[in-house]
């Protein structure tokens, strides 16, 4: 089943990137995009604490997160920043997954890696709160969820790269 909503959020965010959704000014690619996003990180941050909770060891947890996603990414970063001429700011964000944060030093076609740099750093937060409380610690994931969500409604921001 929670395969089928994996290819759900796929379905949406590549829909939302080629196909023509409507008249422009309803701006339904951006909403059915931002639906595929929530999808995936939805899933993803409900796989990534249920493994936890199963097997809180950090060191495995790490490892297998890190073997399935620096290895392309790297090689992505390696074989394309040298051909946009970018100095080593964008470099290093990239490489280390920050560079979703203002002020978002992309380079050109790099903007789609915000996306990891989320799911990195929320490797990185779970990995601390894990270390620190244990498997307890993951009850505090959906009370950040709603605190995050509900700061992002107060000061209006609906939809953000910015983790």
């Amino acid at each position: 089943m929670l395969d089928g909503w994996r290819a759900l959020s796929i379905l949406l965010v590549l829909a939302a990137h080629l196909l023509p959704l409507g008249p422009k000014l309803w701006n339904i690619n951006g909403e059915v995009g931002v639906i595929g996003m929530a999808v995936f990180f939805t899933l993803s941050g409900f796989l990534i604490v249920s493994i936890l909770q199963r097997d809180p060891d950090i060191g495995r947890f790490l490892v297998r997160r890190i073997a399935r996603i620096l290895p392309l990414a790297w090689l992505a970063l390696i074989l394309t920043l040298p051909l946009e001429k970018v100095g080593p700011p964008v470099w290093i964000s990239n490489f280390l997954f920050y560079a979703n944060l203002p002020p978002f030093p992309f380079a050109p076609w790099s903007g789609h890696f915000w996306s990891l740099g989320v799911e990195m750093q929320f490797y990185l937060a779970i990995t601390i709160l894990v270390l620190g409380l244990g498997r307890r610690g993951l009850w505090l994931v959906p009370m950040a969820a709603a605190a995050v969500t509900a700061s992002r409604i107060v000061v209006g921001v609906e939809v953000s790269i910015v983790t």
